[in-house]
């Protein structure tokens, strides 16, 4: 995202030089007596005439604010990812805990000439096995209870999110469409980045999600 960001900032200003828009005054050139006029990163209205300090402060600011935003995005990804790590950790552990219940002993019992092994969990062993449960009975309402919080937090900014993402995206590849040098330098890393942390968000969703149903499969075949 921020290699986007500065190549998304540093275009323009390639641009600008390779035109000589800061070597002309007022935005004439000279020689073909046409009219040049600074490129930006992003157009903002100014009702001033612009010269070359002026187009610095505003590229600067453009560079603050993309910059700003790509690290916006970035730590929202991370903490999305932290989260969902997270409760990923909580059910392996819990898993790990249900797959490790004590097994009952087997004990023989001797009838004529048939013996038949039966697995009992004697008084004791059952007093150990109810608190075990209980301890991961709570556990796993610890975790859907977190999960609903954090469903009700960030729910409406995940709509926000995925909305965000879609409409820049066909922009992004609306702006990437002409394949030209220009186009790509501008918004070929851009578009890659911003494609790249969709998928990335949305897989990590689609693992939480099926780790979730994997769980309640293990737990069924565990005690059936």
């Amino acid at each position: 995202m921020y290699s986007g960001s500065i190549l998304f900032n540093i275009t323009p200003f390639y641009n600008n030089i390779q035109s000589g828009v800061f070597k002309v005054k007022h935005g004439l050139d000279n020689d073909t007596q046409s009219t040049i006029r600074y490129e930006y990163s992003v157009y903002h209205y100014i009702p001033l005439e612009v010269n070359n300090i002026g187009y610095g402060f505003v590229a600067l600011f453009n560079y603050y604010m993309t910059l700003d935003g790509a690290s916006t995005f970035c730590t929202y990804d991370v903490l999305m990812c932290l989260i969902i790590f997270h409760v990923w950790g909580h059910l392996k552990i819990l898993k790990y805990h249900l797959e490790n219940i004590p097994k009952p002993s087997i004990e023989k019992y001797v009838e004529g000439n048939y013996s038949i092994k039966v697995a009992m969990y004697t008084k004791e062993e059952l007093k150990t096995i109810f608190v075990i449960l209980k301890e991961n009975i709570e556990h796993h309402k610890l975790i859907m209870e977190f999960i609903n919080l954090a469903s009700d937090a960030f729910g409406m900014m995940m709509c926000f999110y995925y909305m965000f993402h879609q409409i820049v995206g066909c922009i992004l590849l609306l702006e990437i469409s002409a394949l030209d040098t220009k186009a790509i330098g501008s918004y070929g890393v851009l578009t890659v980045v911003m494609f790249q942390q969709l998928i990335q968000i949305s897989i990590i969703f689609e693992l939480i999600g099926h780790k979730s149903a994997l769980q309640k499969e293990e737990i069924d075949n565990e005690f059936y």
